[in-house]
């Protein structure tokens, strides 16, 4: 892409601003506009793992291999948790991570891992901290169609299998919010990114930052 964009900007060069014959000892049109065009090449994308607190259809946070360029979004694949598992532990080939390097573990995450089925022929994740993400904004689990307490009531209330550290229903308050800011997360549909997501785990199984929070 990068050198794509150079050959354009040097050939428009080439046809609009090259002097006549006369006057090519006289200019130096081509010199400069070689010298822009390799000085301002086009930023490389980079690829990286990130999650959302948004639900979707099967599951309770939305998973992703982003593509970014100059720090914003600018394409989304989305992945399930098991491909994000498998991924972040190396054993899932991605541009998200190509030395396929045990994420988790390099940023302080000890307790997950990828096991190979030979009969499916697929990786299975398991990362019980991943599993207490959904708890950072929702009251009862998406899913879960026990009995919901009302929108201002507090997480203590809460009638369900598992409780969430929401204090509302399906929504983090303004201070809570507020401590999810660190990690990407300033709406409720942002996406921590990269390291910040692997943080974003680490301090949801961190009980003093849970009882924070």
């Amino acid at each position: 892409m990068s050198s794509h964009f150079t050959q354009y900007l040097f050939s428009w060069c080439l046809l609009f601003l090259i002097p006549s014959p006369r006057d090519f000892s006289k200019h130096s049109s081509i010199s400069k506009c070689s010298k822009t065009a390799l000085a301002n090449p086009t930023p490389a994308v980079t690829y990286e793992l990130a999650f959302s607190l948004m639900p979707n259809y099967t599951e309770p946070i939305t998973y992703a291999e982003v593509s970014m360029h100059k720090g914003l979004i600018v394409a989304k694949k989305h992945i399930n948790q098991q491909e994000f598992i498998a991924i972040a532990t190396g054993n899932l080939a991605a541009k998200s991570n190509l030395k396929a390097e045990h994420l988790f573990l390099k940023h302080g995450i000890n307790m997950c891992k990828a096991k190979y089925d030979s009969l499916s022929g697929r990786y299975y994740g398991s990362c019980h901290v991943m599993d207490q993400l959904w708890k950072l904004r929702h009251q009862t689990k998406p899913g879960d169609f026990e009995t919901e307490p009302l929108e201002s009531s507090n997480v203590e209330e809460a009638t369900s299998k598992e409780r969430g550290w929401s204090n509302f229903k399906h929504a983090p308050d303004k201070s809570q919010l507020i401590k999810l800011n660190p990690f990407g997360v300033h709406r409720l549909n942002d996406f921590a990114i990269g390291s910040k997501a692997f943080a974003l785990i680490k301090a949801a199984n961190d009980p003093e930052w849970v009882r924070k929070y």
